[in-house]
């Protein structure tokens, strides 16, 4: 091969992120595959970022750095695929950074197959930190009855009641840049929402004839309160609206329609309650609960709440309407809760209190049992723990 049909092309959006970038750039250099084209796209930034993407691009040949009015991420990134010239191509997020194996790793899976698609360290909130896989069974998915088992459950797989089994997100693939182009170029540039999704299942859908799952976790997702998808946005169901209008008509054209478009109407449904809950400034009285608590057998004594997640904020506000004494609320990310205005405390508070119950409010039954499991070594009795799975409504 020459190198140009060896060449990795790399786009970076950036925006605002001086924190973050040279750490995000370094880690593309430090790539174990080394024939690498590093787009770097300043969108628009008002903090040192551009500065700091300059300086790094005088010193490696291979990066290149566009500097242009804030048009945000879709704009951005389609900016650096129109001058991309390797035969694949992969997105970094500016604020995000990935394993030095990670290209050197999706180039060799990719053989034939036109998208690789590996695992992400999603960092939830500061400290805490989850392996995201892709639901599906590592390997080569290249004949139309595989192909069609992605689809029927990449949104939303209804046997397990999960929403979108298949990682929704660009950063985490590799593509075929020239393919890439194509979809690009037809993406609408007023979707600010789930954009992502938007990219990611139209070139599934009308330019994948093969698909590789990775269950390696190459990519770091870094979690930033200030990020858009954190920040609050008064048009966010119109903006979800846009984006159920543009799958809905990519979706009625596919021979599995039926399957895709039930997928899709679940997925929007489900957004649309924790935008209202958690996107548009409401009163945080009006609130949209996603779990409800068994609280069958829970004794109105004086409990101790243990988790302060989705699961763990519905379960205290159903608890505070129950009329139930919660003595103490912890959780092992306490120090971000408390940042976000909750009253979370460590768990090491529980030595100090007197208390009959405590109820542990995760979804997951292996957490679940973990957190007992931890409970139990510090000496608390076992049938004073109490967990059982929440009702998920939505």
């Amino acid at each position: 091969m020459s190198n140009k049909e060896t060449l990795v092309s790399i786009v970076i959006p950036a925006y605002n992120v001086e924190a973050y970038i040279i750490e995000c750039i370094e880690s593309v250099q430090k790539q174990t595959y080394q024939n690498l084209e590093i787009i770097v796209v300043n969108d628009g930034s008002t903090d040192g970022t551009a500065a700091y993407c300059d300086k790094m691009a005088a010193l490696d040949s291979r990066i290149r750095v566009l500097h242009r009015k804030n048009a945000g991420v879709v704009v951005a990134r389609g900016v650096g695929v129109d001058i991309s010239q390797g035969k694949f191509l992969s997105f970094v997020d500016g604020d995000d950074w990935i394993e030095p194996g990670m290209i050197e790793g999706m180039v060799k899976q990719m053989g034939e197959a036109d998208m690789v698609s590996c695992g992400v360290y999603r960092e939830q909130f500061p400290g805490n930190v989850i392996e995201r896989v892709d639901k599906f069974v590592p390997g080569v998915y290249r004949d139309e009855s595989a192909l069609s088992y992605i689809y029927r459950k990449m949104i939303y797989d209804q046997e397990l009641d999960d929403i979108q089994p298949m990682t929704p997100w660009i950063v985490n693939k590799l593509y075929i840049n020239n393919k890439v182009k194509r979809i690009y170029g037809e993406i609408k540039k007023n979707i600010t929402f789930a954009e992502d999704s938007m990219f990611l299942y139209k070139y599934m859908l009308e330019e994948c004839k093969s698909i590789v799952i990775c269950e390696t976790c190459f990519y770091h997702y870094r979690y930033r309160n200030d990020s858009a998808v954190h920040t609050l946005n008064e048009h966010v169901l119109k903006d979800i609206n846009n984006v159920y209008l543009s799958l809905k008509e990519l979706f009625q054209k596919h021979r599995q329609s039926q399957e895709l478009l039930y997928q899709l109407q679940k997925w929007i449904t489900t957004i649309t309650f924790i935008a209202v809950s958690e996107r548009m400034g409401f009163d945080k009285r009006i609130h949209i609960p996603e779990f409800v608590a068994d609280l069958k057998g829970v004794a109105f004594g004086k409990l101790i709440l243990y988790g302060a997640g989705k699961v763990g904020r519905d379960t205290y506000r159903q608890l505070m309407e129950f009329g139930y004494d919660v003595l103490l609320w912890v959780d092992k990310g306490y120090q971000y809760y408390r940042k976000v205005g909750l009253d979370v405390e460590s768990p090491e508070e529980i030595a100090r209190y007197n208390y009959d119950t405590i109820v542990i409010a995760v979804e997951n039954e292996t957490i679940a049992d973990e957190i007992k499991k931890e409970l139990l070594k510090k000496g608390i009795a076992e049938d004073s723990v109490i967990w059982k799975k929440p009702m998920k409504l939505y």
